[in-house]
């Protein structure tokens, strides 16, 4: 009597696990070549049933990829196998069940998802008006949040201006009309003639700086 207990249970166990799968339907359209039934077979199923087993979902998605293979439906396989992928992410396809190319496709797909990097878009427009950046008193590095910068550049803005043009008039201030430089003013108005052409230059670079920095640092409109 025990022993016939034990068989029956054991006969009940491998009864269990050799039951037939739900979708072996449209695995065995599958199996005869026919990839097109099969592929609209398992979709459907996926539509209708609203299957929440994440083992049995892996196995659809796997056949109904390699189907889509077979009809060289590239894109939309990689969509399954990337759903496949986003159950079990260590998901593998058995090379003795599959053509080379299904096997392959599968990969590539699972390399493209495991070093797939977020895109960022840059949109055409900037953060702010680009009239902004002409505005070279410190105020493209006022708009790209460096205020201890665009202070630096309006002193020495003021700085170099204020002293180009002290420099000019006192240059001017040695010039006759008539009788243009007098003898014993000629080296000071070349020095006040240098520090003119000096400070001057120097007003020149640090405004160039100021936009090409104001460009430079310009923040960007980002969409995902």
């Amino acid at each position: 009597m025990k022993y016939t207990v034990i068989s029956v249970l054991l006969f009940a166990v491998l009864l269990w696990g050799d039951s037939p799968s739900p979708d072996q339907d449209c695995f065995d359209l599958y199996s005869d070549g026919e990839y097109g039934s099969a592929a609209d077979c398992l979709n459907k199923k996926l539509i209708v049933e609203n299957i929440a087993d994440s083992a049995r979902l892996v196995k659809i998605y796997e056949k109904l990829g390699a189907a889509f293979v077979m009809q060289d439906r590239k894109d939309l396989a990689k969509t399954v196998f990337k759903k496949l992928l986003i159950l079990n992410k260590d998901a593998e396809i058995d090379p003795n069940k599959y053509l080379p190319e299904i096997v392959s496709l599968f990969l590539i797909t699972k390399f493209e998802q495991r070093t797939s990097l977020r895109v960022v878009i840059l949109d055409t427009l900037p953060a702010y008006s680009v009239k902004w950046n002409y505005m070279a008193i410190g105020i493209p590095q006022f708009k790209n949040g460096d205020r201890k910068k665009a202070y630096t550049v309006i002193a020495l803005q003021a700085l170099t201006l204020g002293l180009s043009i002290l420099s000019y008039n006192k240059e001017k201030s040695f010039w006759n009309n008539e009788f243009g430089y007098r003898e014993e003013n000629i080296s000071e108005a070349g020095t006040w003639d240098k520090i003119h052409r000096a400070s001057f230059l120097s007003f020149t670079a640090v405004t160039l700086y100021s936009l090409v920095d104001g460009f430079l640092k310009k923040p960007v409109v980002i969409r995902q």
